[in-house]
């Protein structure tokens, strides 16, 4: 992933652009020195979330603000639940505990508050949001999308059983595919609140996930409104109305650190100054 993204950017004349393989929890960030922290689906794989939350932290000046979006709860996320059924092909999956790293480990508001305050956040509102996820332009592209994302679930299955589940998803897609595209409900949350007093951040004890580290430094700000609606206004930043897909690339302007669980195309920046993505 590394080596594409580093490809792609040099085929953009993007010679201001590194990329990092790093862990949010126990990185070495200069202290105070980040404006904002944007995440985008990416904060809920965390082994030790507070760990790495005081780790993020202790990088933003006192003031600084922390995005983020994750996943509400699968009943709201019709992708999910989908894909999960169709998989399946009728056995029954494990569901794993509430607090394990995984998609939907910060889908409960009263958890994200718990999380982050004891990271040393502060004034912690979550907005719901809804938007529909496209996967592909018609049900074939999405069902090699969905099947190189999601094939694991196929383990344990014989060939009947495989032939059945990849049946069931062909199903499924076909029934979602649209002149836009493939698209399924899908349901987050937006956290976007600043952090007062910087918490004693810095801890480098303890291990976590790897994520890929995305540092940008400053460009045109005419890349600004490529960034979603929401997630701009999350920054501080005025913003203007547009659309957006799964599938598009956005870049970034300001000094960036990004950490990205699976994909190089989430993104965030500030109007000024530095901003940390992860």
């Amino acid at each position: 992933m590394l080596r594409v993204a580093r490809q792609r950017a040099a085929d953009e004349g993007l010679g201001n652009v590194d990329f990092v393989q790093a862990d949010a929890q126990v990185h070495p960030f200069p202290a105070a020195a980040f404006d904002v922290a944007v995440s985008r689906t990416g904060t809920m794989f965390f082994a030790d979330p507070v760990a790495a939350f005081r780790n993020i932290g202790g990088a933003l000046r006192p003031g600084g603000r922390l995005a983020q979006l994750v996943w509400q709860p699968p009943a709201g996320n019709e992708w999910l639940l989908s894909f999960t059924r169709a998989l399946a092909a009728g056995r029954p999956l494990p569901t794993p505990p509430p607090d394990a790293p995984g998609p939907f480990a910060l889908c409960e508001p009263e958890r994200v508050r718990t999380v982050l305050g004891a990271a040393g956040f502060t004034d912690i509102q979550l907005e719901p949001h809804s938007e529909s996820m496209w996967f592909g332009q018609d049900a074939a592209a999405a069902e090699r999308f969905v099947l190189g994302l999601h094939g694991w679930m196929l383990d344990g299955l014989d060939d009947e059983g495989r032939l059945r589940a990849v049946d069931n998803l062909r199903t499924t897609l076909a029934a979602h595919d649209t002149d836009s595209g493939v698209l399924y409900a899908s349901a987050t949350w937006i956290t976007a609140r600043p952090i007062r007093d910087n918490p004693a951040g810095g801890e480098r004890e303890g291990e976590g996930n790897d994520h890929e580290l995305v540092r940008r430094h400053p460009r045109s700000r005419s890349e600004l409104d490529r960034r979603p609606r929401r997630l701009r206004a999350a920054c501080g930043e005025r913003t203007r109305r547009g659309t957006t897909r799964r599938r598009t690339a956005h870049r970034s302007i300001g000094r960036a650190s990004k950490f990205l669980p699976s994909t190089p195309m989430n993104h965030c920046t500030t109007r000024a100054g530095a901003s940390l993505g992860f």
